[in-house]
């Protein structure tokens, strides 16, 4: 009879556990629900022939939803764009997206999408101000199905460098992980808070860089008190 309780005892527990481990985090039902996959196809100038134009691309980015309906991404990502279409996790389709802000100092570009429900189940992302170094983070993006697809790391220092477009030195994140990153602008998390966004990442090396959150913001508030520059 107690062997029978004993038994009875941990098959209950051992179903407990199980269930838990199975249930979904909620606070990753709430991000995913502020990433969206960019769909960016291009068509690079043929300086050989200038009268020819070159074969159209087509290569995924992250887009983070911001204040005000808007999406960020690298302006990196989108060079020589044709069409921008993006995707969120609660739908197949594809929304196309048009240019409104683009800044290639701090490599950040702003999109909007004519469809405004779009925006009906997102949540905007608000960035922190402070960033702690040596910090564990986790970075997160959408894969094709519209699930949320993260890798550890941590951030290793804080310098300053012109990005890839720029000439203007800006605060940038050391960052470090050993799993797969793109970087094409995925979000960082420290602690549970938006700390930036991953801009470039050399796998062989296991490092690469982010802008922090502070920079981010500086430029959302420059684009709300400036002229766009729709495409």
């Amino acid at each position: 009879m107690k062997n029978k309780k004993h038994f009875g005892y941990i098959f209950i527990t051992g179903l407990l556990f199980s269930s838990l481990a199975i249930l979904p985090d909620p606070g990753q039902n709430e991000l995913k629900r502020s990433i969206v996959q960019v769909r960016v196809t291009n068509q690079a100038p043929n300086y050989l022939y200038p009268w020819q134009a070159k074969t159209p691309r087509s290569h995924g980015a992250v887009g983070i939803v911001v204040n005000g309906n808007r999406i960020l991404v690298l302006t990196s990502q989108i060079s020589n764009f044709s069409l921008i279409e993006v995707k969120k996790f609660s739908s197949f389709n594809a929304y196309r997206a048009s240019l409104i802000k683009s800044d290639f100092e701090s490599n950040l570009t702003l999109l909007e999408i004519e469809d405004k429900d779009f925006f009906s189940d997102t949540v905007p992302v608000r960035f922190e101000k402070k960033i702690s170094i040596r910090d564990n983070v986790t970075f997160y993006q959408l894969d094709n199905a519209g699930t949320l697809q993260s890798a550890k790391g941590r951030i290793t220092g804080l310098d300053m460098d012109a990005s890839t477009l720029g000439h203007t030195e800006l605060p940038y994140l050391d960052i470090n992980s050993n799993e797969k990153l793109d970087g094409n602008g995925e979000l960082i998390l420290e602690k549970g808070n938006p700390a930036g966004i991953v801009t470039e990442f050399t796998a062989n090396k296991n490092s690469g860089k982010g802008l922090p959150g502070f920079v981010i913001n500086s430029f959302l508030k420059s684009a709300n008190s400036t002229k766009t520059d729709r495409v």
